[in-house]
């Protein structure tokens, strides 16, 4: 036998051994690594405070703390370059500590790597870490345990600090189903859980469902003896819910209990106690309880510079926050000492091309403004402004507000075209966010984002007024920027949300939920610097396209979204265009005065477009102040309600509008602030005619609408298959609490026939029949084309908190909404008001309360005309810019094309003559407006009295 071929295999046996070898000890030097990459991961979180990552925390002020980013970027440095590309974070740096074979372990390693990004505020490391650990969960089939259920609440956290609150909300409810499923129903794990969806709600501006959950979460943590530093956030965020719906006593007291559980020594030195102290101190600003929020930030501040000194940039952002109390204080000397020191830290620790010492230089060109010292404040805000512009891009909401007091600046010292020139980009940046991202908020987020851009178009209105006459081209722009945001809160989103959701349609509903959390992340990233995006891989203008495609499909598929979600911008010219020779458009704005600061006084002036000599609207100020808006405004409704004669309110509010209308005769009117209370036809002029005999006004809710109106008009005689639903005389109850009303049921009976002649399906509902479900039946499957209801309305103006229900509703809610504290009453209403029906009776079953609410949520879109004939129905809370937030405005949310109601309580004979012979002249009118105008001239000629003929108002939507 020959050896080679034996030989041959010893050698290869040698080979395969020292392969084997080789991979060996390649592999123990992987798993060498990987362990120490583990063990420095673990040390690092051992450091961190879990509660970071584990238990939301709502805070008043959002900046991120200096010395954590310094903590973060010293621990990064930590793992070496195989955990960095181009100095910042690999995405797959997760994929170097997880173990390669068992996806469970390497779950477990990725969540942890995970954590500690989102700690450090990494959100997109940290979101890739978490995603990859789901799927290794989900491969490993372990997902029924405490590790699964935290992943899923980590992620809910990690779209909450996105925005994304759509995604939020499901791995936040996930996370609470499993832990109740695991642990059981009471424990802290599922406290925290709880804590985490109602500091979420809060996010989404649902501040008394936000309470609810808290406060479980609270007495299930002191129950099951939570951590100190869990119970002291709960505590937190429930004093900062109570803050934000103004109850700001009760939030201070429970500010410092947080602070008590948080505050001993070593509690006091935590990330935590420093919110908790930063948001009472902010809460104790807004009350005007100065001398204690100073006291406390400067206690805040003490701890922070014994714990990195007084050249820390946390010390200098105490600094800053500090100045801003102080100045409101109007102790000058300390704002300028401040912020001045906080300038001097920041350019030392940070640089100048920072936007944090940009942020503190327009602080103090801000002060400087304040002191008139126009030189210095140019300075400063200029070099704000270019710092900001080269760090955070113009898209961000800091460089606007660079923007706009570079703006102001030049307008103190009189250059009026840089001035104009700063205003109209501010304004366009603004218009641009508002069109990209409110079509996907609710009506709550809405008025919290609106709240903080309206200041600046309330500067640009008093800057336009003060310099319209020599610059005319302003007042175009203030009439454009007006009819724009003019109701913008006046939405429709919950409808289009409730459609696509109820429409079955899967597609459409998974793509209208990618499109909200898509809009939610696009309002975090615009917040973002130009150095955060590139960090976290962002690319905004791809993510804006993607957004765009997304809403073109959905435009496509859902009628209803394409007619709502409308980001155009509506201009004077359109209106002009518009417009008969013999026409006008008025816009009466309200706004706040300006002079260096809010004087808390409004201010009134008329703009008209039409055609006439100038290419720019005519103007005229109206009024201002307490006297016009309360002492005149009650002299009219006491004139009206006595049937005194009226010899005032022509000079007081409408004489200088008159000037502005020589030959024109239809006028269309957009009223605002307290002119929602005056009904303009019954103002009698000096020669003895009321404004009716002279002008035909019709009233819009927004001037920008006259083109649709006027086209409207033109396509709404020869309608097939009309309809209308006539609603009268419930029965309230048998107690008589509620007055019954006979009157109503003769007005709906001589309505009835007149309708049918005119070839309308009449349905009557009367008595029992005329409950608040059959009505809300008017939906779109049964709308009406006509929908008359004469019953009570009502508007609550007060509550008192510690009521039981306030009409069929908790007394918090009502006490925040005021369009549930306004309503229509329908047969078995008298024992919701008695309290007889169940206390956890909800807003959509029947109690006999038809709130303004609810009524905003039926789909009266092909409705063309909704007639509350009832008292007072035009009552609510009068907002500037928004109208009357009452049944009028749930109405236009409704969708109604017009609405009439009433401003005054109205006599039973009047109305009822005035229904029947405006449904006559509406046989032949022009359109309804002409219809209505005629029946009110004609009641006049037998109730001369405004009272009389003047309650009811027609408005067009």
């Amino acid at each position: 036998m020959s050896y080679f071929p034996l030989k041959a295999q010893i050698l290869d046996r040698l080979k395969d051994k020292a392969g084997r070898k080789a991979k060996e000890v390649a592999n123990n030097a992987v798993q060498n690594q990987r362990s120490k990459y583990l063990e420095k991961l673990r040390k690092q979180r051992a450091e961190m405070d879990s509660s970071n990552y584990t238990c939301a925390i709502a805070v008043s002020d959002n900046t991120a703390f200096y010395e954590e980013d310094q903590k973060t970027r010293k621990a990064l440095n930590s793992f070496g370059q195989d955990f960095l590309t181009d100095g910042r974070i690999n995405l797959n740096a997760s994929d170097r500590i997880a173990d390669a074979t068992d996806p469970y372990e390497k779950a477990l390693s990725q969540m942890e790597w995970g954590e500690m990004m989102m700690s450090w505020n990494k959100f997109k490391s940290a979101e890739s870490s978490f995603l990859k650990a789901e799927k290794n969960f989900i491969e490993s089939g372990k997902t029924e345990n405490i590790y699964y259920a935290k992943l899923l609440s980590n992620l809910g956290l990690l779209y909450s600090n996105f925005s994304a609150y759509e995604a939020s909300q499901q791995y936040l409810q996930e996370a609470l189903n499993l832990r109740k499923k695991i642990i059981g129903e009471q424990s802290v794990d599922v406290a925290i859980s709880i804590n985490n969806l109602a500091v979420l709600e809060s996010h989404k501006g649902n501040y008394t469902k936000a309470q609810e959950l808290i406060q479980q979460a609270i007495l299930m943590a002191e129950l099951k003896s939570a951590d100190k530093s869990i119970l002291g956030i709960m505590y937190n965020n429930k004093a900062y819910f109570q803050q934000m719906i103004g109850q700001n006593q009760k939030a201070l007291e429970v500010y410092e209990i947080a602070l008590q559980v948080l505050g001993d020594e070593k509690g006091q030195k935590s990330l935590a106690y420093q919110r908790v102290a930063i948001n009472k101190a902010i809460a104790l600003q807004e009350i005007g309880k100065l001398d204690d929020a100073i006291a406390l930030i400067e206690k805040a501040m003490k701890i922070r510079r014994n714990q990195f000194g007084a050249s820390s940039p946390d010390y200098a952002h105490m600094l800053n926050l500090a100045a801003s109390i102080y100045m409101q204080k109007q102790d000058y000397k300390k704002v300028e000492s401040y912020l001045q020191d906080a300038y001097n830290i920041y350019k030392k620790k940070l640089g100048e091309q920072h936007p944090s010492t940009a942020k503190v230089m327009n602080n103090l060109g801000l002060y400087y403004l304040s002191q008139n010292d126009l030189k210095k404040a140019e300075e400063n805000i200029k070099k704000s402004y270019e710092i900001r512009k080269n760090t955070l891009g113009e898209n961000h909401p800091d460089f606007n507000a660079s923007q706009e007091n570079l703006a102001l600046v030049y307008w103190y010292q009189g250059k009026i075209n840089e001035a104009s020139d700063l205003f109209r980009k501010s304004l366009h940046q603004i218009n641009q966010f508002i069109a990209s991202y409110f079509p996907a908020l609710s009506e709550t987020e809405k008025e919290q984002y609106w709240a903080k851009f309206k200041p600046t178009y309330m500067r640009f209105y008093n800057f336009a007024m003060q310099n319209g006459e020599k610059h005319p081209e302003l007042l175009s722009e203030m009439y454009n920027a007006h009819i724009t945001t003019k109701g913008i809160l006046l939405n429709a989103t919950n409808k289009i949300k409730q459609r696509i959701l109820s429409s079955g349609n899967q597609e459409l509903i998974k793509e209208y939920n990618q499109w909200i959390s898509f809009k939610e992340q696009l309002a975090y990233f615009y917040t973002l610097s130009k150095e955060e995006l590139k960090e976290q891989e962002i690319d905004l203008v791809k993510f804006e396209r993607e957004t765009n495609d997304l809403e073109r499909k959905l435009s496509q598929k859902s009628e209803i979204f394409k007619q709502k979600v409308d980001d155009k911008l509506h201009t004077i010219k359109e209106i002009d265009h518009a417009l008969a020779p013999n026409e006008a458009a008025l816009e009466i704005i309200a706004f706040q005065e300006f002079d260096k600061k809010f004087t808390g006084n409004y201010i009134y002036v008329a703009l008209m477009a039409g055609k006439h000599q100038h290419n720019h609207p005519k103007f005229a100020l109206l009024g201002k102040g307490k006297e016009f808006e309360e002492d005149e405004l009650n002299f009219y409704k006491n004139m009206v309600r006595f049937r005194k004669d009226d010899k005032n309110s022509y000079n007081t509010y409408w004489a200088k509008i008159e000037k502005l209308l020589e030959g024109k005769k239809r006028i269309f009117v957009s009223l605002d602030g307290i002119y929602n209370q005056i009904s303009l036809n019954s103002i009698k002029k000096p020669d003895g005619k009321f404004v009716i005999d002279d002008f035909n006004l019709t009233f819009v809710t927004n001037t920008r609408f006259v083109p649709d109106i006027k086209e409207r008009e033109k396509k709404a005689k020869n309608k097939p298959n009309k309809k209308a639903l006539l609603v009268g005389y419930p029965n309230y109850g048998d107690k008589g609490t509620i007055p019954s009303l006979p009157g109503t049921k003769k007005e709906v009976e001589a309505i009835s026939p007149i309708l049918k002649a005119m070839g309308y399906r009449v349905d009557v509902l009367l008595d029992n029949q005329a409950t608040e479900s059959n009505v809300k039946k008017a939906d779109d499957a049964t709308h009406p084309d006509i929908l008359h209801i004469a019953t009570h309305g009502y508007f609550i103006n007060e509550v008192d908190e510690g009521s039981n229900l306030v009409f069929g509703i908790e007394p918090t809610k009502a006490l925040n909404n005021p369009m549930l504290r306004s309503g229509l009453m329908f047969a078995g209403a008298e024992a919701t008001m008695e309290g007889i029906k169940n206390d956890k009776e909800t807003s959509n079953k029947d109690n006999g309360l038809l709130t303004a609410y609810e009524m905003a949520n039926m789909n009266l879109d092909n409705s063309e005309l909704a007639i509350l004939s009832a008292c007072e129905t035009g009552l609510g809370d009068v907002k500037a810019g928004e109208g009357v937030y009452g049944l009028q405005r749930a109405l236009q949310i409704a969708g109604v094309d017009a609405a009439i109601i009433s401003l005054w309580k109205v006599s039973d004979d009047a109305t009822q003559e005035l229904m029947k012979i405006f449904y006559n002249e509406l046989k032949t009118a022009k359109n309804k407006p002409d219809a209505f105008r005629k029946a009110q001239i004609k009641l006049k000629e037998k109730y001369k009295e405004p009272y009389y003929w003047a309650a009811f108002v027609m408005t067009e939507n």
